[in-house]
């Protein structure tokens, strides 16, 4: 999950920070690799399946394809739920939360799981906002 990590949150600040578009194209590139890795490794791990939707989640967000990013955190959900995965759980509500907003609509829900999850777990919110 690291490699995907770090690979994804590089685009992100490629993107963020304005870099050059030979740049971004190549940290956008390394992304959806190391997302193909990680969708290879959940198939004979099925307990990274949650991470890889996640992540394939994100990188859907990053390439402004809001429908498909949406689409993979709703499958993320699901399969952590099916697998008893709070802390995937609160991550993908974060994100579907933070869609549902942009999209203009209310993301309450989501972010009322997000915190009842984490509350469970006794893990502060900002923690939240340090991981990914």
């Amino acid at each position: 999950r690291g490699v995907v990590d770090v690979r994804v949150n590089h685009w992100e600040d490629c993107l963020r920070r304005g870099a050059d578009a030979a740049a971004c194209r190549k940290a956008k590139q390394a992304a959806w690799r190391a997302c193909g890795w990680m969708r290879s490794f959940a198939a004979i791990t099925p307990s990274t399946l949650a991470w890889s939707l996640f992540y394939r989640g994100v990188a859907y967000h990053l390439a402004k394809r809001p429908t498909h990013a949406r689409k993979a955190w709703q499958r993320s959900l699901a399969i952590a739920q099916q697998m008893e995965m709070p802390c995937e759980m609160a991550l993908a509500h974060r994100e579907l939360g933070r869609q549902a907003a942009a999209d203009g609509k209310d993301p309450a829900s989501h972010f009322a799981q997000t915190q009842e999850i984490l509350a469970r777990l006794g893990v502060p919110p900002a923690a939240v906002e340090r991981a990914r």
